[in-house]
């Protein structure tokens, strides 16, 4: 078993420390299952979502439209990213990545924004993300995406 979790010390540049634990701990076995439980439960539905507005909108076609779902992490550097982020539905997603940005080919318009070092962006607004990612704009950050492909 293989759990990640948020340590809130700080490192010497003052970045966010992740810790990795190793082993069998049922309590955090548990939690980590009801976690995966929410997630996967919350991708069946998003996929579900994805596939009946594809097949409103492929009544009229032969052949519905399939789509690839990647979850992919970007590590971006410290400083300012030159991405704009927007509210959706389905939590906070890429409006805009610049072509200056360091993250340009890595991040594309719609990815949804899962988390941001390892911590949960689904329920949050973009204001709330931007924030986020201004407080740690001194370290490299890991943001979590999915990625909807035809």
């Amino acid at each position: 078993t293989r759990i990640t979790g948020r340590n809130d010390a700080k490192d010497k540049e003052g970045c966010q420390a992740e810790s990795v634990y190793t082993g069998t701990s049922s309590a955090a076995s548990s939690k980590g299952s009801r976690q995966l439980i929410k997630d996967l439960m919350w991708l069946e539905k998003k996929i579900a979502d994805r596939s009946a507005s594809a097949s409103k909108a492929s009544e009229s076609q032969q052949s519905p439209i399939m789509q690839t779902i990647t979850c992919r992490d970007c590590h971006a550097p410290a400083g300012k990213l030159g991405i704009w982020i927007e509210s959706t539905k389905d939590g906070p997603a890429i409006h805009l990545v610049k072509k200056e940005s360091p993250l340009e080919n890595q991040l594309f318009k719609g990815d949804l924004i899962i988390a941001i070092n390892n911590v949960d962006t689904r329920s949050m607004n973009a204001e709330q993300v931007m924030n986020m990612m201004k407080d740690s704009a001194d370290c490299e950050r890991k943001i979590t995406v999915l990625h909807f492909e035809d």
